[in-house]
């Protein structure tokens, strides 16, 4: 409280400015992201086919060759599909990544520890660590209800 017994005021230029700043970091962080997302979608690709090439109905039938190693199903894809047959998925990963299971969880967590009700963590502990525990596991359930359809979705476009 100031002098007067008003509440002190933050000056309108200095919200501006942490919200530039806000803005910066946002931008910088989307666009580290996005370079790291689109430097590692091959790999990533590569992975997946190898995972999922038995779920494929004309691998499984012998209708097509399996892949092999890292090494010859990359040189397959880009032979067959072509080079930037490689980064089909981007877009997917790098939405994933910006919407990951981490950021919600902490999210949500704040969220239902604020809807749940507060327990003294000294005098009263178990209430306190069950209502903690309680939050985390919504938390982590409506996280991963989110981001699942998101990798899923990137699976199948591989």
């Amino acid at each position: 409280m100031s002098q007067e017994g008003q509440a002190a005021t933050v000056p309108e230029e200095e919200v501006e400015v942490e919200l530039a700043e806000i803005a910066k970091a946002c931008i910088a962080a989307l666009t580290a992201t996005s370079i790291s997302k689109f430097i590692a979608t091959p790999i990533e690709r590569v992975k997946l086919i190898l995972q999922t090439q038995d779920a494929n109905p004309t691998i499984a039938s012998g209708a097509v060759a399996r892949y092999q190693g890292f090494g010859g199903t990359l040189a397959r894809i880009a032979s067959e599909q072509g080079v930037t047959s490689l980064w089909r998925g981007t877009l997917g990963s790098v939405v994933a990544s910006l919407f990951s299971t981490h950021t919600f969880n902490r999210a949500f967590a704040g969220l239902f520890t604020s809807i749940l009700p507060c327990f003294d963590r000294e005098t009263q502990f178990w209430p306190f660590f069950g209502v903690s525990m309680l939050s985390g596991s919504l938390a982590g359930a409506l996280s991963l209800l989110v981001v699942y359809p998101l990798d899923f979705a990137r699976t199948r476009l591989c």
